[in-house]
C-alpha cells in the first residue's frame, strides 16, 4: 500500500515558516549608519549590509515559495494515495483472483 505523510509534511512546512519568519524580522532590523564620516571603509560597510539585506529578503522571497511547494505537493500526494487505495480496494475486491484468496483462506481455516 502507498501512504503518504501529510502530517510530517506539514510539521516540516511550518518549522520552515517560522525560520523564515525569524529571518523577515531579522531583515528589518535597521542598521545605525555613521552618518557623519567620510571615510570610504564605512560607505562600503554600508553598501555592503544593505546589499546582504536584499539578497536575504530575495532569499527569503525564494524560501517562502519552497514552503508553499511542499504543502502543495504534500497534498497533492495524500489525495493521489486516497484515490489509488479506494481503487485498489474496490478493484480487488471484484477482482476473480481476489475472491479465489478468500475462498482459498476460508479452506485453509477450516
Amino acid at each position: 500500500m502507498i501512504i503518504s505523510n501529510l502530517s510530517s509534511a506539514e510539521e516540516i512546512a511550518t518549522e520552515m515558516g517560522q525560520a523564515s519568519d525569524a529571518t523577515e524580522r531579522a531583515t528589518q532590523r535597521s542598521i545605525n549608519k555613521a552618518d557623519r564620516t567620510t571615510l570610504t571603509v564605512n560607505h562600503q560597510a554600508q553598501s555592503a549590509n544593505e546589499l546582504a539585506k536584499e539578497l536575504t529578503q530575495s532569499f527569503n522571497q525564494v524560501f517562502l515559495q519552497t514552503i508553499r511547494n511542499i504543502r502543495l505537493t504534500a497534498e497533492d500526494f495524500e489525495r493521489t494515495d486516497s484515490e489509488l487505495q479506494n481503487q485498489f480496494s474496490t478493484g480487488l475486491s471484484s477482482s476473480p483472483l481476489f475472491e479465489d484468496a478468500i475462498t482459498y483462506q476460508r479452506a485453509k481455516n477450516g
